[in-house]
């Protein structure tokens, strides 16, 4: 699910257990619960693109809702 028009990051109301990586140089690569979690810790903690979290949580309420019919 891409991101809408406007936005950093597509809105979705879960916790990830995995993700898909793709990196400014084209390397992609996917991490699994423990990788991910290993990796966000090792994480710099000076982040030029970081997000404010109350200010995205504000924004994804704020936004209407897609829905994605199943079936």
């Amino acid at each position: 699910m891409s991101p809408r028009e406007g936005f950093r990051f597509p809105f979705t109301k879960f916790v990830p257990w995995a993700a898909y990586a793709r990196l400014r140089d084209g390397r992609s690569f996917l991490l699994e619960q423990e990788q991910l979690a290993e990796t966000l810790r090792r994480t710099p903690g000076e982040n030029p693109d970081c997000l404010s979290f109350d200010t995205t949580i504000e924004q994804m309420t704020a936004a209407p809702e897609i829905r994605i019919p199943i079936g």
